[in-house]
């Protein structure tokens, strides 16, 4: 199975760090000055080589299977500034594909109002 290519902003270093521990590709974005989300790795976790940061202007680069957005200022700013068309377009079509992952038995009553996943359609439930 290959391994997820998943973005994900720094907000919570604890929830960061158990997520950590599933291994994948991890991507965070990183800004100068390290404003609220863009803070990298941070010194505070051991966290793995597999959590890599990446320039915030580099991300729309990105071939990702999975992005998660924490707060509401990740989904209705931040993807406008860092996320591709193609990147936010897979966002939308997972969003509206919730009924077609339930009918294939994937577990979409896992999404909280906190924090909200979006798969690329072709990497549901694999």
């Amino acid at each position: 199975m290959q391994r997820l290519k998943i973005l994900i902003w720094h907000i919570h270093g604890s929830y960061l760090n158990t997520l950590a521990r599933i291994e994948a590709d991890w991507y965070l974005p990183v800004k100068p000055g390290k404003p609220e989300g863009y803070g990298g790795r941070g010194p505070t976790f051991d966290l793995p080589e597999y959590m890599r940061e990446v320039p915030a202007e580099q991300v729309r680069d990105l071939d990702l299977d999975l992005i998660i957005y924490q707060t509401p200022k990740n989904y209705f700013e931040d993807q406008f500034e860092i996320l591709s068309e193609d990147q936010r377009r897979f966002a939308i079509a997972a969003r509206l594909s919730r009924e077609l992952q339930s009918s294939m038995g994937c577990r979409s009553d896992r999404v909280s109002l906190a924090t909200i996943f979006f798969w690329r359609h072709d990497n549901m439930c694999h």
